[in-house]
């Protein structure tokens, strides 16, 4: 992913004491309008772009984002801490599948204030969720990939009776294509 870094943050980096923070955006089809859940690890609410994210301490971890020049997708697993169900009830309820992510990494001054801009680590969708609970934890385990993990994917409809009444309810038009699948003679003479 190709972004620009503003010259005030590639100066903090250098520095050996730096103040970083994440900001997650979570899209969850809840409804209409979609609900996003704006989260930060930072000890206080933060605003970007227009949008408060909220000081969370269910974030446990952010998976490493890794970047190559090879043709792959992209993924990372977020773990949040699924005791207070607020997250996890959130998910079964919905069709969180495909649903968009947004990852950010910001450094901020001591009067907590952004250095340059936040910086996009990864934009992408879920691809599915797990809860986790060993009897010591209990932990909501977000797997999210990149718009490139549905390359590969054929769309379409299939020919059997309930493929063709999902769109059309009292068509019966492919009743008894199986049946006829097999009179078909494929590439021969």
């Amino acid at each position: 992913m190709t972004r620009s870094i503003h010259a005030s943050v590639i100066t903090e980096l250098a520095k050996n004491d730096v103040n970083m923070v994440s900001l997650l955006r979570i899209g969850i089809p809840t409804g209409s309008p979609e609900t996003d859940i704006f989260i930060t690890d930072a000890q206080f609410p933060l605003t970007f772009d227009t949008n408060t994210y909220e000081s969370s301490g269910h974030i446990l971890d952010i998976g490493t984002v890794s970047e190559n020049s090879d043709v792959k997708i992209g993924s990372l697993r977020i773990t949040l801490s699924a005791v207070d169900q607020t997250y996890s009830t959130l998910f079964q309820a919905s069709n969180y599948i495909d649903a968009r992510i947004r990852y950010w990494k910001a450094i901020l001054e001591d009067d907590y204030t952004y250095v340059g801009q936040p910086i996009l680590m990864f934009d992408g969708n879920i691809s599915g969720m797990s809860i986790v609970d060993n009897g010591r934890a209990s932990k909501l385990e977000i797997d999210c990939a990149s718009h490139w993990a549905n390359f590969d994917v054929i769309n379409g409809r299939k020919t059997n009776t309930n493929s063709q009444q999902a769109h059309f309810s009292t068509d019966l038009g492919f009743e008894f294509a199986a049946h006829t699948v097999k009179d078909i003679k494929w590439g021969r003479q």
